[in-house]
């Protein structure tokens, strides 16, 4: 079992250091981010430089609004789907590191830990005066940033008290979902803020954690042996989840979960049919969940999608690697 689990930790890593992906999909966006896996003896986050930066995906999609985000090696941004708010406003992007689509807006992570933003006009696009950065996490309506110190700050919609972060310490990765943000500590453990009924009170029991992801009821964690935890809303047959085994990378979308496995296959539960294509994939190396849909992306850079409306999606062309 020791050694199960450390090659399980040792790929988990190497992934994270590679390869990100967080998505969104719809009026009640959902988020996956990975960042890296918490270690014992770490106290503050390192900051990625575009050398050492993951390559990523992000997506956001809601009725007549959609649109997918992806971030390039060399550090521009690609984008696609509908432009109504000008979320895809982010050609003259450069030196970026991370990405992160909220509803109808776009956010980008500089190398120099500031954050640059587009979309449509709100609160949650005040992020001019950030530093210090080194990851980023956008909601429905709400944008958070983690500091280089492992302290969490945000802007935007506080429904449900989804910006409770400020007292947070010791976070290493962070996640959004429509009304929440979850952290993940270097000890393991899990924070959450925001509506009761996605699990935010339901993860304070959690250990040995290595990845979090966040869908509007659920909130999903990757253990170091490869299973996974879920709280929320007990729907869409979610605690089969328990079952899965070889897990490197997870992600959560409205009402489905998705599970990277180590052989670069990916399973799925919860969501509509169209979703369970995600069987068929191979060569995988990170995936991303949102409200309809499931992201993965492939190991020659590609990037593939499964569940609705693929058509106003089109990464056919995306190569980000």
């Amino acid at each position: 079992m020791k050694t199960q689990k450390a090659k399980i930790t040792a790929l988990v890593l190497a992934l994270a250091m590679l390869f990100t992906l967080a998505a969104c999909d719809s009026d009640t966006p959902a988020k996956s981010e990975f960042t890296r896996s918490p270690v014992e003896t770490q106290t503050s986050a390192p900051v990625p430089t575009p050398d050492t930066a993951p390559s990523k995906l992000t997506g956001e999609r809601m009725a007549a609004y959609r649109h997918v985000v992806g971030l390039n090696p060399n550090g521009t941004v690609v984008a696609a789907g509908n432009d109504m708010r000008g979320e895809l406003d982010v050609g003259g992007w450069s030196d970026i590191v991370s990405v992160a689509a909220g509803l109808r807006y776009t956010i980008g992570l500089k190398s120099n830990g500031t954050v640059v933003a587009v979309g449509e006009d709100g609160n949650y696009l005040n992020v001019d005066e950030w530093s210090d950065i080194v990851a980023i996490a956008a909601g429905e309506r709400h944008t958070v940033g983690l500091k280089s110190d492992g302290t969490v700050i945000a802007v935007g919609s506080n429904s449900s008290g989804a910006r409770d972060v400020s007292d947070w310490s010791g976070i290493v990765a962070i996640t959004a979902g429509q009304n929440n943000i979850v952290g993940l500590k270097s000890d393991g453990t899990v924070v959450a803020a925001g509506v009761k009924h996605s699990g935010v009170d339901d993860v304070s029991g959690w250990h040995d954690i290595i990845a979090v992801a966040a869908g509007q009821g659920h909130i999903v964690g990757l253990k170091s042996d490869g299973t996974v935890v879920v709280a929320g809303e007990p729907s869409y047959n979610m605690s089969s989840v328990s079952e899965w085994s070889n897990i490197v990378a997870i992600a959560a979308g409205e009402h489905h979960t998705a599970g990277l496995k180590s052989d670069g296959t990916v399973v799925n539960v919860g969501g509509s049919d169209s979703l369970m294509s995600v069987g068929e994939w191979r060569d995988i190396i990170a995936i991303a969940a949102g409200d309809l849909n499931t992201y993965g992306l492939k190991l020659d850079g590609t990037v593939v999608v499964a569940g609705s409306n693929l058509g106003d999606l089109d990464v056919s062309g995306w190569k980000l690697k």
